[in-house]
């Protein structure tokens, strides 16, 4: 990265942070020495296949009446990784619930004050109580059916940490800066639970400021992205059929247009770079 990383388009969403390779190569320093506490015991990194893409699009079965499994397709994505980084949650069912340790096999209650909450409020905690009892019922079933893969959802200590390290700390400079400190930030805070000795990393006051701002910044955009999929109405990779794909794209570029009339041509152009849905017309 210190040879080869150039300088990157204007993005009016980026820190500064973003596009400097030293802040880069500082995180990822501070990475390769934590990494080595951060590998789980043998029967946890048992060499697995990955379908990187399964979902119910990519899954036939039967008919409505009988689930048998017929196939499975799109296998162009397949890749080997460690069984704990390799295992999670169907992608149907993985709603984040806010629960990163081990799965506690309980069944989930409605928060406290959930009297006392407005009616939207209520709906909110409602669908996250049930989200969480939906991942439980199919982690019992996963238990029973294929323990060695269940065990990674309740014995292994902040396994979702650990896999979130593992691919922000490849994606940085393509993904966002603020991500791998963030969970490098998280392992220092609970360097305790993976290690006795001293945590080899540590982060200033300023660094955590700064970080607290980043992080401010892209969950703004985050959310922003979010509310362009679904007045969109796009997949998670931006990805339409090719029956919505003119009105979609008219719309698409529509709204693109208005905000960026309302910029300066500096601005425009870094709002340009950003803008998360461009046209790729026959990709997937």
């Amino acid at each position: 990265m210190s040879t080869f990383a150039g300088t990157k388009p204007t993005d009016f969403r980026r820190s500064e942070s973003q596009n400097d390779p030293a802040s880069h190569i500082d995180l990822l320093q501070r990475y390769l020495k934590v990494i080595p506490f951060l590998i789980p015991e043998p029967e946890f990194v048992t060499p697995t296949i990955l379908h990187t893409d399964l979902h119910m699009g990519n899954i036939f079965v039967h008919s409505a009446e009988n689930s048998e499994i017929l196939s499975i397709i799109d296998w162009q994505g397949v890749e080997f990784q460690p069984q704990y980084i390799a295992a999670r949650y169907p992608r149907m069912i993985d709603y984040d619930t806010g629960e990163y340790g081990p799965m506690e096999l309980t069944v989930p209650a409605l928060p406290d004050g959930y009297a006392e909450m407005d009616k939207e409020q209520k709906m909110v905690a409602r669908a996250n109580r049930d989200a969480k009892i939906l991942k439980r019922y199919w982690l019992v079933a996963t238990l029973k059916n294929n323990p060695r893969l269940g065990q990674h959802f309740n014995k292994l200590p902040y396994r979702q940490l650990r896999v979130s390290l593992h691919y922000n700390s490849a994606n940085s400079w393509g993904g966002d800066i603020a991500l791998l400190r963030e969970d490098l930030i998280g392992i220092a805070k609970l360097w305790h639970t993976f290690d006795d000795s001293p945590c080899p990393i540590s982060f200033s006051e300023d660094e955590l400021k700064r970080h607290e701002e980043d992080m401010e910044e892209y969950e703004a955009m985050r959310k922003s992205i979010n509310i362009m999929k679904t007045t969109l109405g796009v997949g998670e990779d931006g990805w339409i059929s090719n029956e919505r794909y003119s009105a979609v794209k008219a719309v698409n570029e529509e709204w693109k247009e208005s905000h960026m009339n309302r910029m300066s041509k500096e601005g425009q152009e870094g709002f340009e770079n950003w803008w998360p849905f461009s046209d790729r017309a026959g990709q997937r």
